[in-house]
């Protein structure tokens, strides 16, 4: 019987963050037989030896010593696994490994070693992965998600397997174009159900239509990750006596990406934090839904910030809510004192050093939860302090301290872009540009490795694939 191994190392960098991932900061899964895509190999007749997924929380450069203790013990179960027909790696894209660079480069290489290339590798992206040109060398399949909030994961992952079962059955040998327009694009300015990235998303299927092209990705890239290699990406594998279809109609994604370069920016109202706030105070409807962007946790911000909660107290604004701060020290101490006591809490600045600082409030705590408490700041601004860095991005996420959104005036979410839940209950979205390890702010942004000229550090300037 055919053998595939399934495996995969997932984590998104953030090189403007001082948070390190540590081997204790990776959830490693073992039992993969629930899997869709067990299910899918198994059911196509394989046999399929499960390795791990592991993956992390966005932070910033994952430690070398955890990194390589994951792709040896992947790496390991392959030389385990004897001889195998196909390797299916469930990756992210932007795993950025101090002293390493790309992981993932890094990890498909050491899987080359010991496999060679005559067994297929096909391998599931982020939307916001970075992509070194070498890479889609060492893959023989490669296919991102369509969608920015992810809602295609596990159709993108099972186009990957299925690809695989297809190169395996068929024999077939693939050839993988990749073009890279000079530009850094941050995810919150690429939300995929919202022009002009709806244009560049909606003309993927009509790639995959031509003759000989098995499939194409646009992946943005996350522009927070400082390597040469941070830029968007338009990949077209194809069969390998169609490689010239595949460079052309990668060379078009990348120019429509490129034309559009000055188009690209937030699907909702943005500006500087004050400014932001006074437009959500004046709105009539209600709940008002206000990205923390610079403090994004789902992209590797600290989530301790506290510049939207300090302008919630100054202005007094009452039934507003901050979902959520980050602050492990001040979780331990409300659940010590207990719900409905009064306590004093210091938020702010004890992750994110070089943004945030130190904020002093009284308060009272509503609740305490498993993970996290509510408490009532005395100015009348509820706060959701959390044990872990976690984004709020459902309601059932609020419903573990008792709150329903819905009945707030003013929500503050230390997020980008929002989440469908969240989105569909926003009577008004607007996006603050706030300071953080996510600022969207690039051009002030310490940038050292990105390969220059790049757009829109350097401004406009000239650009054919």
């Amino acid at each position: 019987m055919r053998k595939v191994l399934i495996g995969g190392l997932k984590h998104e960098s953030n090189s403007f963050s001082t948070l390190k991932s540590s081997i204790e900061d990776f959830n490693v899964i073992y039992d993969l037989s629930r899997d869709p895509v067990t299910a899918y190999l198994v059911g196509s007749g394989f046999k399929v030896i499960p390795a791990f997924i592991a993956d992390a929380p966005p932070s910033g450069l994952v430690d070398r010593g955890a990194y390589e203790e994951l792709r040896d013990r992947l790496v390991g179960c392959i030389e385990s696994a004897g001889e195998l027909d196909g390797i299916f790696l469930d990756l992210h894209g932007a795993m950025e490994v101090e002293g390493v660079g790309s992981g993932e480069l890094d990890l498909v290489k050491s899987i080359r070693n010991v496999v060679g290339y005559d067994t297929v590798v096909s391998a599931s992206f982020d939307l916001h992965g970075n992509i070194p040109e070498e890479l889609v060398e060492e893959l023989d399949v490669l296919v991102a998600y369509r969608s920015a909030p992810h809602v295609d994961v596990e159709e993108t992952r099972l186009r990957a397997a299925s690809l695989l079962v297809a190169c395996i059955e068929k024999k077939l040998k693939t050839s993988c174009a990749i073009v890279k327009p000079p530009m850094l694009l941050p995810g919150e300015c690429f939300v995929t159900s919202s022009k002009p990235a709806s244009f560049i998303v909606d003309a993927l299927p009509q790639v995959d239509a031509k003759t000989g092209v098995l499939a194409s990705s646009v992946l943005v890239g996350c522009a927070w990750t400082d390597a040469p290699y941070s830029t968007p990406s338009t990949i077209v594998v194809a069969e390998s006596g169609f490689y010239d279809t595949a460079v052309k109609e990668a060379k078009i994604l990348a120019l429509e990406l490129w034309r559009r370069r000055g188009e690209f920016k937030p699907d909702v109202d943005y500006g500087e934090p004050e400014d932001v706030l006074e437009r959500a105070v004046r709105c009539k409807r209600r709940p008002v839904v206000i990205s923390d962007s610079g403090d994004n946790v789902t992209a590797g911000g600290g989530g301790d910030v506290p510049v939207m909660l300090e302008l919630l107290l100054e202005n007094r604004v009452k039934e507003s809510l901050v979902a959520g701060f980050y602050d492990p020290d001040s979780v331990r101490t409300c659940k010590e004192v207990g719900e409905g006591a009064e306590v004093k809490l210091s938020l702010g600045g004890k992750v994110d050093r070089v943004n945030g600082y130190v904020l002093d409030v009284k308060a009272r705590v509503l609740t305490v939860a498993r993970e996290e408490v509510l408490v009532r700041i005395e100015e009348g601004v509820d706060v959701i302090v959390s044990s872990r860095r976690k984004a709020y991005t459902r309601l059932e996420d609020y419903m573990q301290v008792g709150v329903d959104p819905r009945s707030y005036r003013i929500v503050v979410v230390k997020m980008g872009y929002l989440f469908p839940e969240i989105r569909r209950l926003a009577a008004r979205a607007y996006m603050a540009l706030t300071p953080g390890f996510t600022c969207l702010k690039i051009r002030e942004l310490p940038y050292r490795r990105v390969r220059r000229p790049v757009y829109p550090l350097d401004g406009e300037f000239e650009w054919s694939p």
